[in-house]
């Protein structure tokens, strides 16, 4: 326990290898609890230096220490991290993992999952009503194809008319393929 404290202390006073020592030597300790924790506080030390996928890796590392919502809250950390690294399929995995967390973890893992992965973009547009327009044109094609609702984002300053939310981006592609739309492409959401 004095080495995570340790730790938490190095981290506040932005000693980063200090940091690591002590909590590398928490981490490995026989208390699940304490060692899930050491590994949060890892990956909030990696975050802050801007490794996210070390922290990611750290965070998702901790949640299968931990138990009920620390280990739900430590997929979400992993998740967020994950998507800002571009990992997109470990972020949805690990937002796979927090729904099983009962209450509010498992309701924000569910809200997050629509906005984390890839999807078919037909167009981006500086004017909303050319968005609405061009999801005008793909709406039947896009239901026809089982591909959902499309869907019109604000992201980056343009309006995306986009489609489908997919896992990863293989099964975006075959979806596009099976499209055969030459003038829509796969995206990371949010990217």
């Amino acid at each position: 326990q004095a080495a995570f404290v340790a730790g938490v202390a190095a981290t506040r006073l932005d000693e980063p290898t200090a940091a690591r020592r002590d909590l590398g030597t928490s981490i490995r300790s026989s208390d699940a609890t304490l060692a899930g924790r050491s590994l949060v506080q890892l990956g909030v030390l990696e975050r802050t230096q801007g490794n996210r996928l070390a922290a990611a890796r750290a965070f998702e590392d901790a949640a299968s220490k931990l138990r009920g919502q620390e280990s739900g809250k430590a997929l979400l950390l992993a998740a967020e991290d994950y998507q800002s690294a571009g990992r997109q399929t470990n972020a949805r995995r690990c937002l796979d993992r927090a729904m099983a967390v009962s209450g509010d973890t498992g309701d924000q893992a569910r809200r997050r999952l629509d906005t984390t992965g890839y999807a078919i973009q037909f167009g981006s547009f500086a004017q909303r009503s050319n968005a609405e327009r061009q999801a005008d044109r793909v709406r039947a094609e896009v239901q026809r194809n089982g591909l959902g609702q499309v869907r019109i984002r604000l992201e980056a300053g343009n309006w995306k008319v986009q489609a489908g939310t997919f896992a990863d981006r293989a099964a975006a592609g075959r979806s596009l393929r099976r499209l055969g739309r030459g003038d829509a492409v796969v995206v990371a959401i949010g990217g």
